[in-house]
């Protein structure tokens, strides 16, 4: 039924092989725009329809519509705007075939002159240790994690530029970590060209990973995940392709 799922060629998410990542000099640097007036607003949360049945492909129990934040982000010539936040338990994305315990993924579009849409996802990570607090927002859709019901009214009141602070810088970890070296997310992270990671799994989505994860409490991750369960499509063969990394070799 969905064949570019199983016969395309640059299909995702990916395991990224820290080694062979390839640095682009002059890398953007990223960011949303936030028309002011716009930062506290609703993130409206929708149930997804249920799957087809191929245990492969696993559809997010939960994704988050961004309502009238009206974010955009300009990256590689366009200008994107943000849609929905899709939650993974644990990440779809690897790294040296190591997962972390949450993936953000911020879903944007970009309509060309010929009426084409495009896509481009952002994610961020998370990972539970120990002394670290978790960010507000985490905090607060983990409170409201057993209240939602998928009903249309479920709204989970968060602010959309406390989101993008904390995604586009990260956190140090708790332990072992040198501030000197610390780069935030916003100029440190890798891209490479691949596909939702849901049926159709359409191909030409442009990918940005980001560097630094988040921390949260094992509480409110235990929350979460209770929420959204396993959600997860296994990482796909790279197939020749390159991930591109903004730092500097």
């Amino acid at each position: 039924q969905y064949a570019t799922c199983s016969t395309g060629q640059r299909q995702s998410p990916i395991d990224v092989i820290s080694a062979q990542e390839t640095a682009v000099a002059g890398s953007e640097t990223l960011g949303w725009n936030i028309p002011a007036g716009n930062y506290e607003k609703f993130l409206h949360r929708l149930k997804s329809a249920p799957g087809d049945g191929e245990e492969e492909y696993v559809t997010p129990q939960h994704v988050y519509e961004v309502t009238s934040v009206d974010a955009t982000m300009p990256y590689d010539g366009a200008t994107w705007q943000v849609k929905r936040i899709q939650l993974h338990t644990p990440s779809e994305h690897t790294v040296d075939g190591k997962q972390f315990d949450l993936e953000l993924q911020f879903v944007h579009e970009a309509v060309g002159d010929d009426g084409t849409a495009s896509a481009l996802i952002v994610s961020a990570f998370a990972v539970a240790e120990q002394g670290q607090g978790s960010p507000s927002f985490l905090r607060t859709l983990a409170e409201a994690a057993g209240k939602l019901t998928g009903e249309p009214e479920d709204r989970v009141p968060l602010d959309f530029a406390e989101i993008a602070q904390a995604a586009m810088v990260g956190q140090l970890a708790h332990q072992g970590a040198n501030p000197a070296d610390f780069v935030p997310n916003f100029k440190n992270y890798l891209a490479y060209n691949g596909s939702y990671t849901t049926p159709p799994c359409t191909e030409g989505v442009r990918w940005v990973l980001l560097n630094n994860p988040l921390y949260i409490y094992q509480q409110d991750l235990d929350a979460i995940t209770a929420l959204e369960h396993k959600n997860i499509r296994p990482t796909q063969p790279l197939n020749g392709r390159k991930v591109s990394t903004s730092i500097p070799a």
